[in-house]
């Protein structure tokens, strides 16, 4: 598996819990993630500036939204989900994120 295919992989797994579960995440951090929703733009600034963020990976998802994964090198990370109006509330949060180097698949040969 390519890491492209992993990333992809990972993304839709990601997404698919998200969808799944709907919109009620507990953040951990209470506090800094009281306000739940707001523009794309403070948002992610606030990412950036509070847990040192940056986006590592983005797709679509159902109805037209956006879903970006952000990660610290630290291993903090947060998912956003941006509506097609633009606003953009947080998903899960979390800490402790790996990057796992996928390993190629085995294959049966001959018949």
């Amino acid at each position: 598996m390519t890491d492209n295919t992993l990333r992809k992989t990972l993304f839709a797994a990601i997404a698919t819990a998200v969808v799944l579960s709907g919109t009620s995440f507990i953040a951990e951090d209470a506090d800094a993630r009281s306000a739940r929703c707001g523009s794309h733009k403070d948002v992610v600034a606030f990412l950036g500036k509070k847990y040192k963020e940056t986006r590592i990976g983005m797709g679509l998802i159902n109805a037209g939204q956006m879903m970006e994964l952000f990660m610290s090198e630290q291993g903090s990370w947060t998912m956003l989900i941006t509506r097609p109006d633009g606003v953009t509330c947080f998903g899960p949060v979390g800490k402790n994120w790996t990057h796992i180097k996928a390993k190629p698949a085995k294959t049966e040969t001959g018949a």
